[in-house]
């Protein structure tokens, strides 16, 4: 949901997020106040370990975009000495998309001792999720 004018004028528009199989936000829309038609605000490809393809939509310039991103988990991109980190909030641990790993050990790493702590599920991005960053689904798929 996003404000939209100032004063008396101020109302709510509220913005949809439809996900794939992983929970990854692929597009965002929102409904148009006469008509019932859709304006898709933000459009997002991934490659399979979360770096951003490519983004598009027509998001105005007077409306923020979408930082739910990969996995619905929230994408830091604040500034830092003028870098951005671009890491994702997980909740237990971040997550650098760009390399494909944790920024800090495993707090379960004795629960898989084969795999190395920094690890991201399993190297498995298309079957398997963390929603937390301290355990693994595996996802299937029925017929």
């Amino acid at each position: 949901m996003i404000t939209y004018g100032d004063g008396a004028n101020r109302r709510f528009l509220y913005e949809y997020n439809l996900k794939d199989h992983l929970g990854n936000n692929r597009v965002t829309f929102m409904g148009t106040s006469l008509g019932g038609a859709i304006d898709v605000a933000q459009t997002t490809n991934y490659y399979p370990f979360g770096l951003v393809m490519n983004q598009g939509g027509n998001t105005k310039p007077t409306n923020q975009k979408n930082k739910y991103l990969y996995n619905g988990k929230e994408l830091q991109d604040d500034k830092m000495t003028a870098e951005a980190l671009n890491l994702y909030d997980y909740g237990a641990r971040f997550y650098d998309p760009q390399i494909g790993r944790w920024t800090t050990p495993d707090p379960l790493a004795e629960k898989y001792f084969n795999w190395s702590s920094y690890v991201y599920v399993i190297n498995n991005p298309i079957k398997i999720i963390d929603p937390n960053g301290e355990d693994i689904y595996i996802i299937l798929h029925k017929k």
